[in-house]
Formats: C-alpha cells, sequence, structure tokens
C-alpha cells in the first residue's frame, strides 16, 4: 500500500488538484487534475482510489517506480518535511534544506495558561472573527474552507486546554463548535476531523498531509499546520491562476450575470423545491427517488452553473454558499449518472471555455453592448467612394452612441475618411455640449494631436457597473457615515496601495496604517484611546485573538466605530463597514 499523505501532498506540490468522493455504489473515487489533465481510480478506501488513479497517470512498471523513488527521496522530491513540534509543510519546489521554516502569515502565541475571564475572552473574540471571515470563506474552494475551519476550532480547543477547568469555558468552547459545524454541514467541504468530539491532535496529521513523528503533539501545532497549509496553498493557487478565492474560472466571470438578485431567487426557489428548504435540515437518502428522479436533472445542473456564475456577484455570500454547499450535499449521494455531471460543475478547477453566459445562453449586458459595437462598426462605409451624407449620418450616430464606442475607436474607423472629417464645425454640426466635445476629440486623434491619456480611453463597458450593483448600493450607504472622517488601519504589514485605496473607497478624509507587528499592540491600542480616529479597520486574518480583543477594547473606550476586515480586501471591507455601521444603526 501507497503512503498516502506523501503521495497526495507530492502531487500537490506538482500543482495537481485532488478531488475525493464517496459515491452511493460504496466505492471511494479519487480524481486527480491539472491543466488539461484528467486521471481518475476507484478503491475500496480512500488510499486504494488515491493509488488507483496514481497508477492510472503512471501506467507503466518504469513510471510506477519512478514515481515511488521520487517519494522516498531518490529524485530530489518535492520538500514535504515537518519539523518537530512545529507542523511545517513547504511544498516549494527544489532543496528546501538551506531555508528557515516561515512563520504563518497570521502569527499564534504560546498560551502558557489562561485564568478563566481572559479565556472567555480568547473565545469571545475567536468565535466573533469565526462568523466575520465567515462571509469571505462562503465564497471559497472547500480545500480553504477546510483549512479555515480545522485551524478556528484547532485554536478553540487549544484555549479550552490551556484554561482552568471551568463550566463557563466548556460552553463557549462548544458554542464556537457548534458554530463551525453548521458551517461545515452548510457547505459540504468534506470532512474535518479537529471537530470530531473524541479526536485529538495526532488525528489532524492526515488531514494535514503530516505523517510518522511530524504529527502534531498539541491543538496549537494543529493551529500553525493549518495556518502554514493555507499560507502553501494560497500561494500555489496564485502560481497556478487560480483567483483569491480558490477557483479557476475568473474568466468565465468576465461579464456577470445582467439580474443576479431575481437570478439568486429562482435558484433558491429550484433547489428548494426539488430538496428542502435552506432554513430545515436535508438529508438526500429520504425522498431518493423524488429528489433524485431524471426529471430534475437538467434544472440541477443548470443551478450549479448558474451558481458558478452568480459568484462574481455574490451579494449575500451567506446565501450563495448555503446553495452551493446544497448542491454539494446532493451530488454526494447523486446516482452515477447525476454525480459525474455535478461534480465537474462544482470542482473549483473546472472553467467553461467560452463562459458560463455562452453556456447558458443568456446574453449580459457587456455581451450586448459588444455586439451593438460590433453592428454600428460594420456600418461605417468603409471606402472612399462613399457618400459624404452616410459617413456624416454615420459619425452622428457613433456620436450619440457614448456607452457603446470610444472616441478613439470612432477615429479609427473614419481614418479613411479624415479629410472630410477635419473639415467639419463642431459647432454647426452638433446641437449638444457633449457631442462636440466628443467631436472634438475625434478630431484632433485624426489631426495626430491626441495625448497619451486619449489615445488609451478603454472601450465603454458596464462590466464594473453591473458586477459591483449591490456593492455600489453599500458603499453609498456606508460613504454617508465615512465620508470625510479619520481612519486607523491596523494590519501586519505596510501597503501604501491598500492604504490609498481604502481612503479612496470610502472617502475618509485621512487614513494612517499601523502595523501591529512593527509597533506593538500596546503602543497601538493608546493610539486608538486618543480618540483621534472615527473608525479602526482592523485586517483580520493576519493576528492572533489577543490582538483583535485589545485593539477592540480600546475602540470601544475611545467611541470609535471598531471593523474586522478580512485580510483588508476592497469588497471585504464595505461588507464589514455596511455590517457594523449601516446595518448596526450606528449615527454619524
Amino acid at each position: 500500500m501507497i503512503d498516502r499523505p506523501s503521495l497526495s501532498f507530492f502531487l500537490i506540490g506538482e500543482g495537481y488538484l485532488l478531488q475525493e468522493a464517496s459515491p452511493p455504489d460504496g466505492f471511494f473515487e479519487c480524481i486527480l487534475t491539472k491543466d488539461g489533465e484528467l486521471w481518475s481510480g476507484r478503491g475500496d478506501t480512500p488510499d486504494r482510489a488515491l493509488e488507483a488513479a496514481a497508477r492510472t497517470m503512471c501506467p507503466s512498471e518504469l513510471a510506477w517506480r519512478l514515481l515511488m523513488g521520487q517519494l522516498e527521496g531518490g529524485f530530489a522530491p518535492t520538500e514535504i518535511h515537518a519539523p518537530r513540534g512545529i507542523g511545517h509543510i513547504d511544498l516549494s519546489q527544489g532543496d528546501a534544506r538551506s531555508t528557515a521554516p516561515m512563520p504563518p502569515k497570521r502569527p499564534v502565541r504560546e498560551l502558557d495558561g489562561l485564568d478563566e475571564s481572559t479565556a472567555l475572552a480568547e473565545l469571545s473574540a475567536l468565535r466573533a472573527e469565526l462568523e466575520e471571515e465567515a462571509a469571505e470563506a462562503a465564497l471559497w474552494a472547500p480545500t480553504r474552507q477546510r483549512l479555515w475551519m480545522m485551524r478556528h476550532i484547532a485554536m478553540g480547543r487549544a484555549l479550552g486546554e490551556a484554561a482552568p477547568s471551568s463550566s463557563f469555558v466548556k460552553g463557549d468552547l462548544q458554542n464556537l463548535a457548534g458554530t463551525i459545524g453548521k458551517l461545515a454541514r452548510t457547505w459540504w467541504p468534506g470532512s474535518i476531523q479537529a471537530l470530531q468530539i473524541s479526536a485529538i491532535p495526532r488525528d489532524c496529521g492526515r488531514d494535514l498531509g503530516l505523517r510518522g513523528d511530524d504529527v502534531p503533539q498539541s491543538w496549537l501545532e494543529v493551529v500553525i499546520a493549518a495556518e502554514r497549509c493555507f499560507d502553501a496553498l494560497e500561494s500555489r493557487e496564485a502560481e497556478t491562476g487560480l483567483d483569491q478565492d480558490g477557483w479557476s474560472d475568473a474568466a468565465a466571470l468576465l461579464y456577470p450575470h445582467p439580474d443576479p438578485k431575481a437570478a439568486i431567487r429562482e435558484v433558491q426557489a429550484t433547489l428548494e423545491a426539488i430538496t428542502a428548504p435552506l432554513s430545515e435540515k436535508f438529508d438526500p437518502r429520504v425522498n431518493r427517488a423524488e429528489v433524485y428522479a431524471p426529471a430534475n436533472d437538467d434544472a440541477l445542473i443548470r443551478t450549479a452553473q448558474v451558481l458558478r456564475w452568480l459568484r462574481a456577484t455574490p451579494e449575500d455570500t451567506a446565501l450563495w454558499g448555503a446553495l452551493f454547499g446544497r448542491i454539494r450535499q446532493l451530488q454526494h449521494k447523486a446516482p452515477e449518472r447525476l454525480y459525474t455531471l455535478l461534480r465537474d460543475v462544482s470542482d473549483p478547477a473546472y472553467s467553461p471555455e467560452q463562459g458560463w453566459s455562452s453556456l447558458l445562453g443568456i446574453m449580459t449586458d457587456g455581451e450586448k453592448l459588444e455586439a451593438q459595437r460590433q453592428e454600428l462598426v460594420r456600418a461605417c462605409p468603409a471606402t472612399l467612394s462613399a457618400r459624404p451624407s452616410a459617413v456624416q449620418n454615420w459619425l452622428m450616430e457613433a456620436l450619440e452612441a457614448h456607452e457603446v464606442i470610444s472616441t478613439v475607436l470612432i477615429a479609427k474607423n473614419l481614418e479613411i475618411h479624415r479629410g472630410l472629417i477635419l473639415g467639419i464645425n463642431p459647432e454647426s454640426y452638433a446641437s449638444g455640449r457633449r457631442l462636440r466635445r466628443r467631436l472634438t476629440r475625434v478630431q484632433t486623434i485624426l489631426r495626430g494631436e491626441a495625448s497619451v491619456e486619449q489615445l488609451e480611453e478603454p472601450e465603454p463597458t458596464p462590466q464594473v457597473r453591473v458586477q459591483t450593483s449591490f456593492i455600489d448600493e453599500q458603499l453609498e450607504a456606508v460613504r454617508k457615515h465615512t465620508a470625510g472622517k479619520r481612519a486607523l488601519l491596523v494590519s501586519n504589514r505596510d501597503d501604501p496601495d491598500q492604504e490609498v485605496a481604502i481612503t479612496e473607497t470610502f472617502g475618509f478624509a485621512d487614513v494612517e496604517q499601523v502595523t501591529f507587528d512593527r509597533d506593538g499592540i500596546g503602543s497601538t491600542s493608546n493610539l486608538i484611546a486618543t480618540g483621534e480616529f472615527d473608525f479602526v479597520l482592523s485586517v483580520t486574518g493576519v493576528q492572533n485573538y489577543g490582538t483583535d480583543h485589545a485593539l477592540a477594547t480600546a475602540a470601544k473606550v475611545s467611541g470609535a466605530v471598531y471593523s474586522r476586515v478580512y485580510r483588508g480586501r476592497r469588497f471585504g471591507c464595505i461588507r464589514a463597514l455596511h455590517r457594523d455601521v449601516v446595518k448596526a444603526g450606528v449615527h454619524s
């Protein structure tokens, strides 16, 4: 039998995506994908399924021996070593022996011993961060979700072990586990060993790709290993072209759904009609014949495809996560004819070549605009013998179509009629200031006097407007509270670009950025306590819970709005401030 963790992480380190499933016939299935490759295998255990997939990939005896030699260290293998007591997983290529293990992006302090009040505060902050980060995590690929949930439950259990025996600590820890368990049942990302009541830290070694002496011996080691796995996963996904949530179909989201609000309502209605309301417990084995009736196949596949498309416009990320979790749950118990189709469309590595809109036969606003532009360009008189009146009529139509065609493209199409266009007097030709300005710009380009900025004028597109329509609504409401105010951005690193983006997005009069690693928690808390700031934006995902608690306490004392913004991403900041200011009813 192969060494499963070693083979798994070798393949992951080589850029392969590993997907596992347990079809209803009792056999386990393993699928390995990379770029255009797809290898699959089945077995009566996950280990045998992985081995079958790997043997399909390496069919000859020579290829198999080379693979086994790679795992045994005979051919300068990918480094998969975890120093004892740390749980480090290095997925980089090449000789890593000379490289010191890097700490995880989100530092974890040692827990020497906590009194009851401190433990309760830490657990409270941990749960608050979990619930707020869930808005982002709902959109992640399943592997990220599992590591994220493992990290949080392991941290909770570490806090519980470090605290004195207390019914209050035990109760808060149970509540944390219940919250994470509910997310797992909602998103269906796969099993998480650390959530099992009887689990011990060593049990998590397999989920983390650790074996032998490298398996974690404490819950804090599980936390650190999970963080490092997450960091390595993010780095590898970025290198292989996956987006910030771990999916490969960013290009297929180029033109978002023209009406995402109506679409997600329709998706929810369809899924709930076939299965059960999202608010109710659902088991696909109950009423299996009705749920998996062949007549439902097309509706379920289309629903999954639409959901993948709607990831570009997740007005309610929690709803999107719950709906896609229901798709994964259906796939898990689906009959063979439907299982493979649902597996493919729910696979983060899958991306339709023609885009989701074309696959679904729905023309988006962006595609409609592109079609209008192409039709207008085709109608342009293309010969010198064309009647001047026809050229002037086309020019007027193009100038009026300011949402369809740019002045640069107008000038490019009228280059053959350059003399005629330059002879037109804008004041007498066009009756509106806007049309006269556009005609003047066209003439400037045809004379070769256009600036670099004018020549780089982008084609009109509704993409940004459509894609962020729900965000625009939230941002408009938030800016009523943030415009002209002062904010403190607390992170683990200096990022001038992030500072500028947040200032411009929310209209802050000033944003001051501090790093808690450099300035220390105490100095940052003192800075907040001065009352100079109206808002404190704390970048989570990169700090421990003692830091979060200290900053939140200082903000409460000073009267500042304290908002946890996951990794400081623009959409996350807007959602967080909308939650903490608009929904909370904070008065500006």
